[in-house]
């Protein structure tokens, strides 16, 4: 099972904000546990010829919503100190072996990077 995962999330320290982004390419392997899935139960049972892109999107939307979360939660996580997003990866790796395990994958291997657009002050209107 291999995912590219996208993410973004917004930095705000009320007087400004940070953008931050994360790419990342993504390897897990499907395990025997992988069928006791409930989503994917549901799917079969409505259709039992399901294709396997069919399956892989189900898998990479429940993974995708996922980290999107987590990467929004490391990123706001702290309101005085900015985000070092391109040291996610190391909380990537330990989220996507947590995943792995509650959905039926071995985690076999993740390569990514982040970065951000830099501090953006608000300004006041009318203000000069």
């Amino acid at each position: 099972f291999s995912y590219d995962w996208k993410g973004s999330a917004v930095w705000d320290a009320g007087n400004g904000t940070v953008d931050c982004h994360y790419e990342a390419r993504i390897i897990l392997r499907p395990t025997g546990s992988v069928s006791g899935d409930k989503d994917l139960t549901r799917l079969l049972g409505k259709n039992p010829f399901a294709t396997k892109e069919t399956i892989h999107d189900l898998f990479s939307k429940k993974l995708r919503k996922y980290l999107d979360y987590e990467f929004e939660d490391y990123c706001t996580e702290d309101d005085y100190y900015q985000p070092v997003v391109e040291d996610f990866g190391s909380n990537l790796e330990y989220d996507l072996q947590k995943w792995s395990e509650e959905n039926g994958f071995e985690f076999v291997s993740c390569e990514g990077d982040g970065n951000d657009d830099g501090y953006e002050p608000k300004f006041r209107k009318g203000w000069y």
